[in-house]
């Protein structure tokens, strides 16, 4: 789970069905849409986390990637002084 909650997608999933439920109870239809509107609102917070999550990841991996050598790469072979070329 993230440590910052506007970077949990569970939080927000939590919170939309918070507002559906409250939704489920509210009589007055103008209500019930406004809350049902907050419940989707949450939802897309909670997918704008998961990309954030994902991301994030992928930076971390990326970065890990760099920092592994591999003997076969050209740019990690020593390298040798060129003498002049004799024509």
């Amino acid at each position: 789970m993230a440590k910052v909650p506007i970077n949990d997608p569970k939080y927000w999933r939590k919170r939309a069905e918070q507002a559906r439920t409250a939704a489920g109870e509210l009589t007055d239809p103008d209500s019930k849409r406004r809350m049902l509107r907050m419940a989707n609102d949450y939802e897309k917070l909670a997918r704008r986390a998961e990309l954030r999550l994902k991301r994030q990841q992928q930076q971390r991996n990326s970065s890990q990637l760099h920092l592994i050598r591999h003997p076969a790469l050209p740019s990690q072979l020593p390298t040798r002084k060129s003498s002049p070329m004799r024509t």
